[in-house]
């Protein structure tokens, strides 16, 4: 029928509008107290709604996935099942929709997974992420937009070299080190040429080179041996460069002799005045060419003119600043510049995606039926969504598969790239198959083809990135860490500042920012108070979804209705307050902190905890050593002492937590044993501070990493 009722996207609706007008109710002219009042009343209808909306949202989507096999069968996967119900509702809640990208995005990061393909039909059918597709089509209508053909066949057809056997053995063994090796030379090559413009001749005429390279790239992917011998041969080879360019060099000129010579007056005067200027101005001479007396004079000016600005007053300055810059920019660069301005590219153009796809939406809610229209009305809504039907999927295809990875340099380089120059070889050939339909049309097709098709091999990649991560065999060994701000952010990211990154301690600053401004910029600081909440809501969401949930799923009685409770945050330093029903009035507080670079991590004292048994205090330590694992601690704070200071047999201190990582198959038997009892490990007495009474004296050198 044309017409069907869609009473979940009329809830979706409202809650949508009254968050809308409570953005704008923070830059409306009104007095406090009346603002006050209508931001209390905003607040109470959004929460009602929200939790309306939800509790008919969340059951819905947990029938869909479960009547497609989407079934947990221990305790961590139940509370994995319970976390991706609520990532995909709250996922509606905030954008307003949700589609297969979404969905595939959240199975992919989260630690319930499919099973391998159970055989050709499964193939033909589609698995259990198609099959959700379809099921949630179904029951979400108005709200869930079904895959684009290109995405349900690429995931159709990764699950032959992702999800099978025989696909794993080649996709690791043949299709990743070999194409890996392809890719890599032919993007050296480029490089090569851009700044030499030499050109070798097509890669593929090298394939020994193409060969031992992938053969090289097939043992690290295979061989845990392979990959320990080469990652210290490449440290041995960093430290003889090291030896070679900086500890040489100092040896050198600490030697008796050099420092007599250098710490004599005229010898200083020479350095600073003749060497350190003629190895500065160097670089200008070599782009001065020519032999002529007017060449020479103006390498003689510029010798002159660098000498005056180092030893000027202001040069020295200078020379401190850079040399001062100069040692802590290494690590700044590898630490911070080149990985946050790696995430907040793909931020950006995930962004511009996202507004892309709202817009559509919205176009597609405008053209909705609504009850009340006219016939006119309804005659002019089909006939335009029938139009805006293939326009809104020609630009959802042209923007994802076509545009985007071309201009997104991170998708661009180098798989873009090096399709470019193997479609370019073929533009004759390209040319001459369009050329039997007609020289306007070969004209027309053959240059926007070589143009936007490369983009569809950087779309594949990074949708192919996505799609291995979807199997049970493709699992991470280790446990990762989880992301917790709306952009992504792990817990060292919202704490670390940096480029892309640090979105706490900028908060800060900007509401600092905002709040000496006076009232002119009070609006500004009303919305940095409400992304403070918003980040508030995502720590306790944090904590409750990787370590509370997987308390209740393991049916622990002691432990049985913890929630949380106020979360209390500074620059560098969170603190959220775990409750129980039994002691409403003394929290357990998890406190985390950067300092050093190092994420720091520290369960307080609580009666309650004291007064559990010697399992349930296990397992709540082992949910709590889940969460620090999902953190990215670095050490652990045991009272007033760190774990970092606990001494091995050699005498040397060391980081025990982040220095051994948690697997999932040992998650797993912590959870599911025998009789449903938690194993009693040695975490207990790192993670949770002793019962009071008993002795206070830390024995960490007896205590092995997890």
């Amino acid at each position: 029928p044309l017409k069907r009722p869609l009473p979940l996207l009329g809830k979706q609706l409202k809650t949508r509008h009254l968050r809308v007008a409570d953005r704008r109710l923070r830059s409306v002219r009104l007095p406090s107290k009346d603002r006050d009042r209508l931001a209390t009343l905003f607040n109470a209808a959004i929460i009602r709604s929200e939790k309306e909306f939800q509790g008919d949202c969340r059951p819905l989507i947990l029938n869909a996935l479960t009547s497609v096999g989407f079934q947990a069968r221990n305790a961590p996967e139940r509370a994995a099942l319970r976390k991706l119900v609520e990532e995909l509702t709250d996922t509606i809640t905030e954008q307003g929709l949700l589609s297969l990208g979404l969905l595939r995005d959240a199975v992919a990061r989260g630690r319930l997974k499919m099973p391998d393909l159970s055989g050709p039909v499964e193939f033909l059918v589609g698995d259990r992420l198609l099959k959700a597709d379809r099921a949630l089509e179904k029951v979400l209508g108005g709200i869930y937009r079904p895959g684009e053909f290109y995405l349900r066949w690429l995931q159709r057809f990764s699950s032959l070299g992702f999800g099978t056997k025989f696909g794993r053995f080649l996709t690791l063994n043949l299709f990743l080190p070999f194409g890996a090796a392809f890719v890599g030379l032919e993007a050296i090559q480029h490089i090569i040429h851009m700044f030499t413009g030499k050109e070798n001749g097509p890669v593929l005429d090298h394939y020994w080179t193409i060969a031992a390279v992938g053969f090289f790239v097939l043992a690290l992917i295979r061989s845990t041996t392979f990959r320990a011998r080469a990652a210290s041969a490449a440290r041995e080879v960093g430290a003889a460069l090291k030896t070679v360019l900086v500890d040489t060099p100092k040896w050198f000129a600490n030697l008796p002799w050099v420092r007599a010579i250098y710490d004599r007056p005229v010898a200083r005067v020479f350095w600073r005045w003749a060497i350190e200027p003629a190895l500065l101005s160097t670089p200008l001479w070599i782009l001065q060419p020519g032999r002529t007396t007017a060449a020479w004079i103006s390498r003689l000016a510029m010798f002159l003119a660098v000498d005056l600005a180092l030893n000027s007053r202001a040069g020295r300055r200078l020379q401190e600043i850079v040399l001062d810059s100069f040692s802590r920019g290494w690590r700044w660069i590898g630490v911070d510049l080149v990985p946050g301005l790696f995430r907040g590219i793909l931020g950006f153009f995930q962004r511009v995606l996202e507004t892309i796809d709202r817009v559509l939406y919205s176009v597609d809610q405008w053209l909705r039926f609504r009850a009340g229209e006219t016939r006119l009305t309804v005659a002019a809504k089909i006939a335009l969504g029938f139009f805006w039907f293939f326009i809104a999927y020609v630009v959802r295809f042209a923007v994802n598969l076509l545009i985007e990875p071309q201009l997104n340099p991170i998708k661009h380089f180098p798989v873009v790239t090096v399709s470019h120059k193997i479609l370019i070889t073929q533009s004759k050939r390209i040319y001459d198959f369009f050329l039997r339909f007609g020289t306007k049309t070969a004209e027309a097709v053959t240059p926007p083809l070589l143009l936007f098709t490369p983009g569809v091999f950087g779309f594949f990649f990074w949708e192919f990135r996505e799609n291995w991560r979807l199997y049970e065999a493709n699992r991470d060994i280790e446990l990762p860490k989880v992301a917790i701000g709306h952009h992504g952010e792990t817990l060292p990211r919202l704490l670390r500042p940096g480029m892309h990154s640090g979105t706490l301690p900028k908060l800060f600053d900007k509401l600092r920012r905002a709040e000496a401004a006076g009232p002119i910029r009070r609006p500004t600081a009303r919305k940095l108070e409400a992304s403070f909440e918003h980040l508030e809501e995502a720590l306790k969401r944090f904590v409750e979804r990787d370590a509370l949930w997987l308390l209740e799923e393991s049916g622990i009685p002691a432990l049985d209705g913890l929630s949380t409770g106020h979360v209390e945050a500074a620059t560098n330093f969170i603190r959220v307050a775990i409750f129980h029903p039994d002691a409403p009035v003394e929290p357990l507080h998890i406190t985390f902190e950067e300092r050093g670079c190092r994420l720091r991590a520290r369960a307080g004292a609580a009666t309650w905890v004291d007064r559990l048994a010697g399992i349930d205090r296990n397992a709540l330590a082992n949910a709590l050593g889940g969460l620090y694992q999902g953190s990215g601690v670095d050490e652990l704070i045991v009272g007033s002492e760190s774990v970092s200071e606990g001494l091995l047999s050699n005498g040397r201190p060391r980081i025990l937590w982040s220095s051994e990582a948690i697997a999932w198959d040992r998650w797993v038997e912590l959870w599911e044993n025998a009789g449903g009892s938690i194993p009693i490990t040695p975490w207990a007495e790192r993670i949770l501070p002793k019962p009071a009474g008993e002795s206070s004296k830390s024995d960490l050198e007896k205590i092995e990493c997890p």
